[in-house]
C-alpha cells in the first residue's frame, strides 16, 4: 500500500492498534477515499490529511467513487 497513488477505505474502523494499517495509510500520497462512519472518518483523517469522505454507506458512495477513481461510467455493478 506505501507505493499506490490513492485508496479507497470501505467499512473499517479505525484502531490505534492495528500499526501496520496506520503506517502505509500515512505513506499514501494521493487521495484516500472513506466509506463509513463520520466517527471512524475522522479518526482515519487525522492519520492522513488526504482523507475524503464518501459516504457512510458503499451504496450511497458508489458513484461517487467511481468519479472520484477516474474509472470510465457504464455497467457497473452496484
Amino acid at each position: 500500500m506505501s507505493n499506490c497513488d490513492r485508496a479507497v477505505i470501505i467499512g473499517v474502523s479505525y484502531n490505534p492498534n492495528d500499526r501496520h494499517i496506520l503506517e502505509a495509510v500515512q505513506r499514501v500520497s494521493g487521495p484516500l477515499l472513506y466509506v463509513g462512519g463520520k466517527e471512524d472518518f475522522e479518526k482515519w483523517r487525522a492519520t492522513n490529511n488526504k482523507f475524503e469522505h464518501a459516504a457512510e454507506t458503499f451504496e450511497k458512495g458508489f458513484a461517487f467513487l467511481i468519479k472520484r477513481l477516474g474509472l470510465p461510467e457504464g455497467n457497473h455493478p452496484t
